[in-house]
């Protein structure tokens, strides 16, 4: 082991042999402190503000999210989401109404495309009467979704989601039939 002299703060260190000539400082603390004023281009780097439209990623301040809604750059607006942003169609319908849109208020787009802010596009909703209306809609898919099917012991009708499409019966009890009825058994009613 060697002892240095930290170039920053002068304490004294130790430090193994294949690192007499590298090693210069005491800390990571030391070391940082030293480049930050030692450095132009770092100090830049750390007073420059690179928010908003200072930013060398700035598009407009317009972005889509991941659920596909447009979303705009609004760091003075009162319902702005943790980055600043706030969703496009809502902006539409609060320059419509000329106030700020309350927080129990949806805008819903009422031919489905998310990135269609037209005002005549828009319809401002009650929370309830949004959900209710969605609500509807994806009811009415999944039940689009699902195989209707007969059973071959009870003639029941029923229906499964395309994932189960191989349930051939209504119930445990009438697969177990349907089993027995396979093996040869044919007394179904046996205790």
């Amino acid at each position: 082991m060697i002892t240095k002299s930290c170039k920053y703060c002068g304490k004294e260190f130790q430090v193994r042999n294949y690192r007499k000539d590298t090693a210069k400082f005491c800390s990571y603390e030391c070391t940082g402190k030293y480049r930050y004023e030692n450095n132009k281009k770092l100090r830049k780097a750390f007073t420059y503000d690179k928010s908003g439209s200072k930013h060398p990623m700035w598009n407009g301040g317009e972005t889509v999210n991941s659920q596909g809604y447009i979303l705009i750059y609004s760091p003075d607006h009162p319902y702005k989401d943790k980055r600043n942003y706030v969703r496009k169609h809502r902006l539409v319908m609060e320059k419509h109404l000329g106030r700020y849109l309350k927080p129990g208020e949806n805008v819903h787009h009422k031919n489905g495309d998310k990135q269609d802010n037209r005002l005549e596009n828009l319809e401002l909703l009650t929370k309830d009467e949004h959900d209710k209306l969605h609500g509807k809609e994806t009811a009415a898919y999944y039940e689009s979704k699902r195989i209707r099917k007969v059973c071959p012991i009870c003639k029941e009708k029923f229906s499964v989601p395309q994932s189960l499409d191989r349930v051939n019966c209504c119930s445990l009890s009438c697969a177990m039939k349907k089993r027995w009825k396979d093996k040869g058994i044919e007394d179904f009613n046996r205790k």
